[in-house]
């Protein structure tokens, strides 16, 4: 057998700071008038407790007694058995730590090895039966805490792990517990086990490309090319796609699908890295007034495009439509619906704007804006036109056609509609091509009202152009010869509810501006009716209430110049309410000491005036008692 100080040198490191705790237990079963049976399920669920998963038992020794008029072969059967169910667990447990301690040395891969010894004697001074019952891990005894042994050497001590040397029952161990072995079953438990460190997982995230890069816009783009103006080389326009993925994962490059169109797969090009579309080389005769093309991004620099077919399915492919432009008809359809209707929203304090979003790259070259008439139509609800604006607070970009608004609109009295003009000019013949108009709605906040809905702020902004459609279309279902126009502002988080929205809304009624008031009637009249649309889109899109909307958010410029803010009011009236109350406890104070004052005085009166409480000199004198003098004669 190897001495201790030749295990010692067996200790691993790796295996001894995983290590926790040294736990020695000692614990002692006692069953008067009783076999071994009464004790047997305390003593399993003993072990169990100390020899689990998280602790590997190193060492454990059980002696027991019992009267031989209680002793049963079977009872002591039973608890061996017991015992080698829990340690054959354990062996487990040291098998596991076995294999996870890869780098112990070849001669220490045998920590599951352990010695059994056992020993059993009557004991005829006390007609009794004793046993004893020891299993040791001798391999993980050099990783116990060195001084536990001696701090518990008061309770147990261990005998000598010499297999020469005999292991007895220990009387002493019986009688410490004061019970008569005569008539009681006693076991005494010794284990023994480590507690180890539970691991920590250290999990790391790795980014890695599973996250393919989408197109922003999967439906056809529509790109323009004026024939006038190619000279051979030509930038049409861009295309836009994200990737998900974080860098250095999120690099992506464009393609064209030579498949869609092989007949002028070599007239299109797109920049790799940038998404650029351009036209270069000869424009062929052959070519339509529109040709299909298809792009695709991928996280690979040069994928196999030959064998590749466009798949509608797939966000990372699309579709493009090159429309050649050949004469000034067709230049003229393609700004039939460029900017057309755009409305433009203005609060008078210019507190609230409400701007189109125009993307250049559907102009057709050759092309320049410029400003034509300018009409007001006042609201329905406005007073008479004064004519206090100018046409000049309306400009329009040459290369755009944006429209440009002077802040000297807010010098404007009345609400109404304006209508811009706009025409589009050849540049080179200098005549018009096309003409379209920019609408500008002034309109207070006063005269809109305000749509709440049982649905965030998100969901809102994915329904709203649809909500705002659809509100127009039932509107005018209800009186088809009028036309109704609903024009929404932004949409905004309902105020202390984070599931709920809100949209101010205003109408046009044969392109004037109707009331607040005016709106509310159409919509209460259209909700009237059983069979009315307005009900049906009322439970689609949650709409719980519709109230004013000049309950802004916002403080108006006006407003803003009060120098006490809501918050400076708030603090000052919290002051003043403990400057209050202190007064107030103050005022309560004086009044309960003044009354006890009163009360002693009063009970003082009552037991008598004390002479050390007043002093003589300070009493007035005693009454005279009255003397009456008899009659005498009168003296003459």
């Amino acid at each position: 057998m190897a001495s201790h100080s030749d295990i010692h040198a067996l200790i691993d490191p790796n295996l001894r700071n995983r290590i926790d705790k040294t736990k020695f237990i000692t614990c002692t079963f006692e069953a008067a008038n009783a076999g071994l049976d009464a004790i047997l399920g305390d003593v399993v669920e003993e072990l169990k407790r100390w020899i689990d998963g998280s602790a590997l038992g190193v060492a454990c020794e059980l002696h027991w007694t019992v009267p031989e008029k209680y002793r049963s072969r079977m009872h002591e059967c039973r608890l061996k058995e017991a015992v080698h169910r829990v340690l054959r667990e354990n062996n487990r447990a040291v098998l596991r730590v076995e294999d996870e301690s890869h780098g112990l040395k070849a001669s220490e891969d045998r920590l599951a090895e352990s010695n059994t010894r056992e020993n059993q004697r009557r004991n005829p001074r006390n007609d009794s039966f004793e046993g004893v019952y020891q299993r040791c891990y001798t391999h993980l005894l050099p990783y116990c805490h060195r001084d536990t042994a001696h701090w518990h050497h008061p309770y147990w001590s261990w005998h000598s792990l010499d297999r020469n040397q005999p292991l007895m029952p220990r009387a002493e161990l019986f009688s410490s517990t004061g019970a008569d072995p005569h008539h009681s079953s006693i076991l005494a438990l010794h284990i023994v086990s480590l507690r180890l460190r539970r691991p920590r997982a250290k999990v790391k995230v790795v980014d890695i490309d599973d996250n393919p890069p989408e197109f922003v816009e999967n439906k056809h783009q529509i790109f323009r090319v004026d024939l006038s103006s190619f000279n051979g080389t030509k930038k049409i326009g861009k295309l836009l796609a994200v990737d998900k993925d974080e860098r250095p994962n999120d690099r992506f490059t464009y393609h064209l699908i030579p498949e869609c169109n092989p007949r002028l797969k070599t007239l299109l090009k797109v920049d790799q890295k940038t998404g650029d579309l351009s036209l270069s080389g000869e424009i062929p005769v052959n070519v339509q007034d529109l040709e299909i093309f298809c792009a695709l991004v991928s996280p690979i620099d040069h994928p196999d495009l030959n064998a590749l077919a466009f798949d509608s399915q797939n966000a990372s492919m699309t579709r493009l439509q090159v429309k050649f432009l050949k004469d000034d008809h067709e230049k003229a359809m393609a700004l039939k619906f460029y900017p057309n209707n755009t409305i433009l929203t203005i609060d008078p304090d210019l507190v609230n704007l409400k701007f189109p979003l125009i993307s250049p790259y559907h102009i057709p070259d050759g092309i320049t804006f410029e400003r034509g008439n300018v009409d007001f139509e006042p609201a329905l609800y406005a007073s008479p036109m004064s004519s206090n604006w100018s046409s000049s607070i309306f400009s329009i970009d040459s290369q755009t056609g944006a429209l440009r608004v002077s802040p000297l609109i807010i010098t404007v009295n009345d609400q109404g509609i304006f209508k811009i003009s706009v025409n589009a000019i050849d540049k080179k013949t200098r005549q018009p091509i096309a003409q379209f108009t920019q609408n500008v709605h002034l309109i207070d906040d006063e005269e809109k009202l305000k749509f709440v809905f049982e649905m965030g702020p998100a969901e809102l902004a994915y329904n709203g152009e649809r909500l705002l459609r659809k509100l127009a279309d039932a509107l005018i279902s209800e009186d088809p010869e009028k036309e109704i126009d609903i024009v929404g502002d932004k949409i905004e988080k309902y105020p202390g509810e984070k599931m709920r929205s809100s949209i101010c809304v205003h109408a046009a009624k044969d392109g004037r501006l109707l009331s607040r008031n005016d709106l509310l009637g159409i919509v209460s009249s259209a909700l009237q009716k059983s069979t009315s649309s307005l009900q049906n889109l009322y439970h689609i899109f949650k709409v719980i209430n519709v109230e004013s909307c000049d309950t802004v958010s916002y403080q108006r410029p006006l407003e803003s110049a009060n120098p006490l803010s809501q918050s400076f009011m708030l603090m000052l009236c919290v002051i003043c309410v403990v400057l209050l109350f202190v007064w107030a406890l103050f005022a309560y104070y004086c009044f309960v000491h003044r009354y006890r004052l009163y009360l002693d005085e009063k009970q003082r009166a009552a037991q008598g005036l004390d002479k050390k409480s007043y002093p003589s000199s300070t009493l007035p004198p005693p009454p005279i008692p009255p003397h009456y003098l008899p009659n005498l004669p009168p003296i003459y």
